[in-house]
């Protein structure tokens, strides 16, 4: 009889280490899984962040690819225009862009009518603007101090007018285009000299890169 209590206690000191062993193993498992588990996460992360550098690298290089094309497409057009240096176009710049000085034998005396020359030289400069879109110009008409404020100003701004009209007509968008007349406020030269007044009756082209304006 008391050999049959100590079957049935070891019996059951048995079978409550084989459940302990069971609860174990069941633990080992389960913190196995959740192991796989982290690790298949670690392993997305790290994919996800080589994907993003890799995205981040290849804007940089895409943008730094666009702005030597910018550089290199402004570098061709300045060319250009530098080449169209002539006794008519004086070639200059300063802060604000290219300056194409157009002198006013371009013009009759007290008109606004564009000579031939004149037409001649804006449909090159049209033709550079039509290639290289990122320039907008603003023309901006010039006078010596012979004459009334009132005159010079209403004249430089027709003369302004008819070239911003002009470049037009030769297919430049209008939206790249502004014109104004300054009269005889923006001398460049003294007026009390022939030579001098010859040099401030002009209309300029102020030639400015557009994507240079977005910082």
């Amino acid at each position: 009889m008391e050999n049959c209590k100590k079957y049935a206690e070891i019996a059951k000191l048995q079978g409550e280490t084989q459940a302990i062993q069971n609860h174990i193993a069941e633990n080992w498992e389960k913190r196995a899984a959740t192991n796989r588990t982290i690790e298949a996460i670690q392993e997305q992360i790290g994919e996800a962040r080589s994907g993003k550098v890799s995205d981040l690298e290849a804007e940089k290089q895409a943008i730094k690819a666009q702005k030597d094309k910018l550089e290199a497409s402004k570098n061709e057009a300045m060319d250009k225009l530098n080449a169209l240096q002539s006794q008519m176009i004086q070639v200059t710049k300063d802060a604000r862009g290219i300056i194409l000085s157009m002198s006013d034998i371009l013009f009759d005396v007290g008109r606004a009518t564009l000579k031939t020359d004149l037409m001649t030289s804006l449909a090159k400069i049209a033709g550079i603007l039509s290639v290289y879109q990122q320039f907008d110009v603003s023309i901006e008409g010039n006078t010596d101090n012979t004459g009334s404020e009132e005159f010079n100003m209403t004249l430089s701004q027709q003369r302004a007018e008819n070239v911003m009209k002009f470049l037009v007509e030769q297919g430049i968008a209008e939206t790249r285009l502004t014109a104004k007349g300054l009269g005889m406020t923006m001398p460049i030269a003294d007026n009390s000299t022939k030579e001098g007044r010859q040099k401030n009756r002009r209309v300029d082209l102020v030639i400015t890169d557009r994507t240079q304006k977005v910082k």
